[in-house]
């Protein structure tokens, strides 16, 4: 083998093994089995396939191959022994050669147990991804750039109705026309399915033709920098819109009965301002009846004590008009007397003359009729007094009963 060949397997990063299949020698081994198991290139041509190839299947499989059963062999898992004693998984391929009419082996091997948990790993997160996938309340749809469906949950295929034939045929295209033709806005929904590119995160209300309403969110998907995909989200809320709705029409109800309130109150209290008008004007009227009749009774009560007065006056004013007739007959007999005596004056003495025109003119000698008829006339003025007392004690009773007619 040339030195360019050579240099050319030992950069191969896989592990390549030339086998005899009749002594199971192995012939050559490239670098990359010399750094992976850690023997060095004298060691492996020195030692068997079978002191590497450790698993029991192997041992069979190249017992078959030294009685001459040369079967080729296409990724199949094995254990390599590597020189410190631990067992490496690979897998392997292994074609028939024929060199100068010489048949050999070439072992084309890979190593996979860091491949295997790296698929372990990634089998464990997938399935993690599918079960929060599935145990989310939104449905959820994620359309690779190429515009075909990458997954979805399967609460999106029931809060769609999504039909079961459509579904187990894998057809994405006829799933998302399903989509966008259930919706009131299909126009923005289809946009919203082709712009899968757009680096802008969406949010949208859906009216389904059914009743049913879904807030549909999407953002981009991003591997290493570079939009791979969009991630729609769907939730449900159809009851939370019935809700606003009936909150809305109940406010409107509320704001409605509010206002008739108000107004039955506003007219209620114009009622009771027009009433207390009302009130104000009897109370006056009453005060002013009630003036009156506290004004008639004091009347009443003046004219009754005037009355009174009058008829305690009168009495004895009558009392002494009664008996002025026998005071007028006394004094006209006495003045008689007096005239009888007047007539003897110049037969008296000079000195008893002299005393009684002194007496004469102490005394108010009036005339006799005169005399007679003064004290007559004095208590004609009581009397008539009386009268006019008594006749206007009456009037206050007569305009208190007027007034209460009234």
């Amino acid at each position: 083998m040339s030195d360019l060949a050579r240099l050319m397997l030992d950069h191969v990063p896989e592990m390549l093994l030339l086998v005899n299949p009749v002594t199971l020698d192995i012939t050559m081994a490239n670098e990359s089995v010399c750094k992976t198991l850690g023997y060095s290139s004298g060691q492996l041509q020195a030692m068997l396939i079978t002191d590497v190839e450790s698993a029991l299947q192997d041992v069979f499989y190249w017992e078959d191959v030294r009685n001459g059963q040369y079967t080729e062999v296409q990724q199949q898992e094995g254990q390599y022994r590597c020189l410190d004693g631990d067992l490496l998984t690979v897998s392997k391929s292994i074609q028939l050669l024929h060199d100068d009419e010489q048949a050999l082996l070439l072992v084309h091997a890979v190593q996979t147990q860091g491949v295997r948990e790296v698929q372990d790993v990634l089998a464990q997160t997938l399935s993690k991804l599918r079960a929060t996938l599935e145990s989310t309340g939104n449905g959820i749809l994620v359309i690779n750039w190429h515009g075909r469906i990458d997954s979805m949950n399967r609460v999106l295929s029931k809060m769609w109705e999504i039909p079961e034939p459509l579904l187990a045929r894998h057809d994405d295209a006829g799933i998302l026309d399903f989509l966008a033709g259930r919706v009131l806005e299909s126009e923005l929904f289809r946009a919203r399915l082709s712009a899968i590119v757009d680096n802008g995160e969406t949010q949208d209300l859906l009216h389904l033709k059914d009743g049913q309403v879904f807030e549909a969110t999407s953002r981009p998907q991003f591997l290493a920098e570079q939009i791979i995909g969009r991630v729609f989200g769907f939730h449900d809320i159809t009851q939370r819109t019935l809700a606003e709705q009936a909150l809305l029409e109940s406010r409107h109800l509320l704001e409605e009965r509010v206002l008739a309130r108000t107004a039955d109150l506003n007219a209620a209290n114009a009622t009771l301002l027009q009433e207390k008008e009302r009130q104000i004007t009897l109370i006056r009227k009453l005060e002013e009846a009630q003036s009156h009749l506290l004004q008639s009774e004091r009347m009443v009560s003046i004219g009754q004590l005037a009355a009174g007065v009058a008829h305690e006056i009168n009495n004895p004013v009558a009392f002494v008009n009664s008996n002025l007739g026998s005071l007028q007959r006394y004094v006209m007999d006495l003045l008689r007397l007096l005239m009888v005596y007047e007539t003897t004056e110049t037969s008296l003495p000079e000195e008893q003359l002299a005393a009684i025109r002194q007496v004469k003119n102490q005394v108010d000698f009036s005339p006799p009729n005169r005399l007679a008829k003064a004290p007559a006339w004095g208590f004609h003025w009581p009397t008539a007094l009386c009268k006019i007392t008594r006749d206007e004690s009456r009037l206050p009773a007569r305009s208190a009963v007027a007034a209460a007619s009234g």
